[in-house]
This record gives C-alpha cells, structure tokens and sequence, in this order.
C-alpha cells in the first residue's frame, strides 16, 4: 500500500528495504534523526515462513514540522512506556505491529494535543467508534 501526498513541504525522504530491526537499523534510524529526519511512515510484518524473525520498513523525512521523536520496539505493546512518554509531552504519531511484535513512535509536537491511546488487544472498532461519536 503507497500514499502520495502533494504539496506537504516536506523535503528529502529516505527509506529502509524490509529487514529486521537489528542494531544496524537502530543506528540508521539514530544517525537520520540526528540529522533532522523525522519517521512518517513505519510498516511491520512477520519476515519469513517459520514466524523466528520480524521484517520493518520506514520512511523517513526531512522538513516535516515534527520535534523530538523516540521509538520503542519490536516488543510487546509498550503500555507503560507510551503512558510514561506521553506525560512528557510525547504524542503517538506511528506504530505498526502484530501480535506481540509493536514498533511505536512518539513525537513531541509544537502544539499539544489530547490524545487517546487504545490499550493493545485485538483490533476494536467499537471503541474506534467511541472516540469518534465523543462519548
């Protein structure tokens, strides 16, 4: 699945081919957002038939209006540690994941913003709805 989008102001993109999130891919991500490259696009799937390794792909920018970012994973869905981000500031801005294998971004923003986040499990359109309706 591709997005286009015209008209953002972003700037250069970077990407990374599917691969595990090993420590070379660590150190890429750390290096580019050193560098003023934010995530905006964070994709995850089990990488071969026997389920033993995960597969990530991200995109990354430059001349987004994105601040700070920082990223947890793969793991478990971090509950503690989005709560913990979030009373700093932090917002989710990007997760992608299955089963016990989440890669989540937070990413501090010039303007704050309330934000729910779901608390993991299967996929709950209910409580989607929930929020949408307001209740």
């Amino acid at each position: 699945v591709f997005a286009l989008t015209a008209n953002t102001g972003w700037q250069e993109q970077i990407y990374s081919l599917p691969g595990p999130f090993d420590a070379a891919r660590r150190q890429w991500v750390t290096k580019n957002l050193a560098d003023g490259y934010r995530i905006t696009s964070v994709a995850g799937d089990e990488y071969d038939k026997d389920h033993s390794q995960d597969s990530w792909s991200l995109v990354m920018t430059r001349g987004t209006a994105q601040g700070e970012q920082v990223l947890t994973g793969p793991g478990p869905w971090p509950e503690d540690w989005i709560r913990d981000h979030a009373a700093k500031g932090y917002l989710t801005s990007h997760c992608s994941g299955f089963g016990d294998h989440w890669l989540v971004v937070m990413t501090k923003t010039a303007k704050p913003a309330k934000q729910t986040t779901s608390t993991g499990g299967a996929w709950d359109d209910a409580w989607v709805r929930e929020q949408w309706s307001g209740r």
